[in-house]
Parts: structure tokens; C-alpha cells; sequence
């Protein structure tokens, strides 16, 4: 059986607006869809940090695809004077990686930084 729920973090800094054309947020209904069919209940805690200006805007539309639940887990953040707070609550900021300011080093496989609209 399943055991526990997962705290995810998704550092957006610097994505730029083109990644939310009508393909990429085709996609990224897809993943919801998916998570929603096969792993329900699992999402304990989703943290979207240094989220842009613009991010707002394409959030009303993505959070429709979820049901009132899993909205309520994830929260939209901007820089780390705003989010830095609010994910020490739920988890010790040392087990983020370096780049976060946190203490964990990771290898160059595990970071996938500037990958998304390269």
C-alpha cells in the first residue's frame, strides 16, 4: 500500500511566458489529469516558488482542471522573502538544494535548471 504524501517544490524562476502556449498547457492539464487519476490523495503539499508576474493570470485557468481540494495544497510564491516563510513551515529549508539556500548538494543529473524553454 501507499505510505505517507508528497511535499513538491517547483522552483519557476525565470520561465518565460511562451512555455504556457496552448501546447504547453495542454500538457500540463495532461499531468494533471494523470496525477489525479493514479495517485490521488498523494500530494500532501505543492509549492510553486519565485513564480513570475505573469503566472496569475494562467493560474485561473489551471487551477479549474483541479478539484477544490487539491487547490487548497498548493500555493503560488514569489521570491524567497515571500516564499522562504511559508515552506519553512512545512518543511526545514536545510534540505533544499544550495541554489535555494538550503544545504543539499546535488549532482548535475538530479538538476534540471534552465531545461524548460531552452
Amino acid at each position: 500500500g501507499q505510505k505517507g504524501q508528497w511535499t513538491m517544490i517547483y522552483d519557476i524562476k525565470g520561465i518565460p511566458m511562451r512555455v504556457f502556449d496552448s501546447a504547453g498547457l495542454e500538457f500540463l492539464k495532461r499531468v494533471c489529469e494523470l496525477d489525479a487519476a493514479h495517485y490521488p490523495e498523494r500530494l500532501g503539499k505543492c509549492f510553486v516558488i519565485n513564480a513570475p508576474g505573469f503566472l496569475p493570470f494562467f493560474w485561473r485557468m489551471i487551477r479549474a482542471w483541479l478539484n477544490e481540494k487539491t487547490r487548497q495544497k498548493i500555493s503560488i510564491l514569489g521570491g524567497p522573502d515571500e516564499w522562504r516563510p511559508v515552506v519553512a513551515g512545512t518543511i526545514d529549508l536545510q534540505i533544499l538544494p544550495k541554489h535555494l539556500g538550503g544545504a543539499a548538494i546535488l549532482s548535475e543529473s538530479t538538476v534540471v535548471e534552465g531545461a524548460v524553454g531552452a
